[in-house]
């Protein structure tokens, strides 16, 4: 028998109202967007740029960020790619829910303006109006998106614009292909910055050795694949200022995790490894070891991963931990059996007879 309990509710099926994707934007933007500030403009400003990095599965763009007279925007996007699947994304109504923060910028705008040479859509409240809409599925490199926020979601749509460069520059340091133009047109004089990082991260890392007084005795840097995730690992010895630098696809995972632990790991046993097969019982390496005594910079981009803390400050991924032990195992046992240079300088930095350990 049915369970009357069920049937008499106030929340049985009959009675519960769907709420559409554009009410509920509306309604609770600060769920979306982090804030109803102009932070949450610049968040989904952000937002918008990776997805349709990602969803065009490419990296060669140039996207063009303006933040115009009126506090309105304007976003041009040049690349070889077709940005077909980007389009209909902002477009078509939502049936992938791991691609919606394009969307929910169109609903909280007055006005969201497509145009390309074979297109002109105009959004209000996330809904097209456009004659030519097939044209969406044709092919694509190019389009410009005009909007304006509405102030009665976003109450503050004055954006900071080093708040916005803030936000939008690692970007191009992940996708290395990705070039990003940034203008602040509300200024008397023009602002306007670039960034491309073909380097990837090893721009930060030379720019964290560019800052230190001296030349560190070591300065390695590995880059690879395994599988569908790429790797970026640099390490230098420099025993003032240790530090740790980790990032995880667009995530500065600031409390680290798997990855700087499948690192360390590696490390460790390519040192081992080395000492055990050579009788050095002076050369021993530990996780406290290291942390006091190198510089690592290092970031993977793959799939979508799992993170910890409240603000994916801590990369959780066994996958990523198993490979990244393999691959510096490998790459640092390489390093010790095949260069003098570099094996005397990790030796000299983890050696228990030294006195003191600025001895170098």
């Amino acid at each position: 028998m049915p369970d009357s309990d069920s049937i008499n509710s106030p929340y049985a099926n009959d009675s519960i109202t769907p709420i559409i994707f554009e009410e509920s934007v509306r309604s609770r933007p600060g769920m979306y967007f982090r804030s109803t500030s102009s932070k949450g403009i610049i968040y989904a400003i952000d937002q918008l740029i990776k997805e349709c990095i990602e969803l065009c599965a490419a990296e060669d763009f140039t996207f063009n960020v303006s933040i115009n007279d009126g506090n309105s925007f304007s976003i041009k996007i040049n690349g070889r790619t077709n940005l077909s699947p980007f389009l209909q994304a902002l477009t078509v109504p939502i049936v992938d829910y791991n691609y919606l923060y394009s969307r929910a910028l169109t609903v909280v705008t007055t006005r969201f303006e497509l145009t390309n040479d074979k297109i002109h859509i105009l959004l209000t409240n996330g809904q097209a109006h456009a004659e030519n809409r097939h044209e969406i599925e044709g092919h694509h490199t190019s389009l410009v998106l005009c909007f304006e926020i509405d102030e009665k979601i976003f109450p503050d749509t004055n954006v900071d614009y080093l708040a916005l460069n803030q936000e939008l520059v690692l970007i191009p340091i992940i996708n290395r292909k990705t070039e990003i133009i940034t203008r602040d047109k509300r200024t008397k004089y023009l602002n306007q910055n670039y960034y491309h990082f073909p380097n990837g991260i090893f721009y930060v890392f030379d720019s964290i050795l560019n800052s230190l007084n001296g030349k560190p005795n070591l300065q390695i840097k590995y880059e690879g694949s395994i599988e569908e995730n790429e790797y970026q690992i640099a390490i230098s010895g420099w025993e003032w200022k240790p530090s740790v630098t980790s990032f995880a696809n667009y995530v500065h995972t600031t409390c680290h995790g798997s990855l700087v632990d499948g690192v360390i790991d590696g490390i460790i046993l390519a040192c081992k490894k080395y000492s055990n097969e050579n009788n050095l019982d002076y050369f021993k390496v530990t996780r406290k070891k290291i942390l006091k005594n190198l510089i690592i910079v290092c970031a993977v981009k793959g799939a979508a991963f799992d993170y910890g803390g409240s603000f994916k400050e801590k990369l959780l991924s066994d996958e990523v931990r198993f490979q990244s032990k393999k691959l510096v195992s490998k790459w640092i046992y390489d390093y010790l059996k095949n260069d003098e240079n570099v094996r005397n300088s990790i030796i000299r930095h983890f050696d228990e007879r030294r006195l003191f350990p600025f001895e170098l």
